[in-house]
């Protein structure tokens, strides 16, 4: 393809993305303004109050107790009556305790004003994903500019990141702890940042193991409830053998690799190593354990390795690099593409709307699954161990 005709693509795909963002962008405002908005961040800001006052929030929780009034916050804002908890939204202490200290800042503004700073604390942090994201990769480093613009506008077309953001969700700052603690080779600022990921072990384990797997050992009952993992997709017996059959997989992978980095030492020093081990870590702990979409924005780091392989010059084979643009194309159909349509096609069927509520979160779970499958098959690929680090 001519050089014109590529940067003609790029820019529809630009428009594209843009276009889409701008969609996310105005969701995620209007989300936070609803009164049902942030309602995962309440917990923190409510919890907050409890710090202010130097009481342990969780004791709080269990014996029913409320924050001493009046309470004045920096916004101007005094409260003389109870509830400080706003109605209908969470007040259970979420994760471990140091999240909640940090958050627990927010408890010094009003609830308004408090969940737009997070919504734009959020939006901030999100900018810095791609960035980090794009460290892992040598090809997409050499067009830094472009290619970080270009996830960007993914990442904020991405239904987990409007979602976790809207929400108020701590997702987005977690997997930029993930971000950090793998992209680094500053083991303060390394450990730090894993400290904070791991506040939701359940999403930032991966960025643990990796770690531990390279040896960095100085930083280091819901599966009932629906979500997009296999127990929630699948009747129990298939539900089990699936995680069984994906969990002894992703086993065998990293024994091949203890084997391999044993009998060949450049393999340690393949550039995309990281970031493949990275994604079947990421994406089996998604699939095997209790997760909602919103946490399905970790696989942008999925997304810039397909990216990654497509514009590589070491080219694969032409069926290969066509497996792969399908791959990429319908990921981000299912990443994107809302559980709720009424919203970008009001006139649509009613059936055809319940009918894909139902298959939204099997079809973002048979995504994963393949996205899975394609980072086992990328660690062995020869032609992608042949790939060099172009910067090193």
């Amino acid at each position: 393809m001519s050089t014109q005709k590529n940067k003609l693509l790029f820019f529809v795909i630009l428009a594209f993305f843009s276009t889409l963002t701008a969609f996310s962008i105005i969701y995620i405002v209007s989300r936070t303004a609803s009164a049902s908005g942030a309602t995962d961040f309440h917990s923190y800001w409510y919890a907050g109050h409890f710090i202010r006052q130097r009481v342990d929030p969780y004791t709080a929780y269990v014996e029913q107790i409320s924050p001493r009034l009046p309470i004045v916050y920096l916004d101007g804002q005094i409260v003389t009556e109870l509830p400080i908890a706003q109605p209908g939204l969470a007040r259970v202490p979420a994760n471990t305790p140091l999240m909640v200290e940090l958050l627990s800042v927010f408890a010094f503004f009003s609830w308004p004003t408090a969940k737009f700073l997070w919504m734009f604390c959020n939006l901030a942090i999100a900018l810095i994903i791609p960035f980090l994201t794009i460290r892992l990769f040598p090809q997409l480093r050499l067009s830094p500019i472009k290619n970080t613009i270009l996830l960007t506008l993914i990442f904020f077309s991405l239904f987990g990141t409007r979602n976790a953001i809207g929400n108020g969700q701590t997702s987005i700052f977690v997997f930029a702890m993930m971000l950090m603690a793998v992209s680094t080779n500053n083991i303060w600022l390394s450990s730090i940042a894993l400290g904070i990921a791991l506040s939701k072990y359940s999403l930032s384990l991966p960025a643990a193991i990796l770690l531990l797997l390279e040896k960095k050992y100085r930083v280091q009952s819901h599966l009932a409830q629906p979500g997009i993992h296999i127990a929630a997709t699948f009747p129990p017996t298939i539900g089990w053998s699936l995680i069984f059959l994906v969990s002894t997989l992703v086993a065998i992978a990293l024994c091949k690799y203890f084997v391999r980095a044993k009998l060949n030492p450049y393999f340690l020093s393949r550039p995309l190593l990281r970031p493949i081990l990275f994604n079947i870590l990421t994406l089996w702990i998604l699939l095997t354990t209790y997760h909602r979409a919103y946490d399905t924005l970790v696989a942008l780091v999925f997304i810039a390795l397909l990216i990654e392989l497509l514009l590589n010059p070491n080219n694969l084979p032409k069926i290969h690099r066509t497996v792969l643009s399908v791959a990429l194309l319908g990921i981000l159909a299912a990443l994107i593409l809302p559980k709720t349509v009424e919203s970008i096609a009001p006139g649509i069927n009613a059936e055809l709307t319940s009918a894909w509520q139902r298959w939204h979160n099997p079809f973002v779970t048979l995504s994963l699954l393949v996205a899975l499958l394609t980072s086992i098959w990328a660690l062995y690929h020869p032609k992608i161990e042949r790939i060099k680090d172009e910067n090193s």
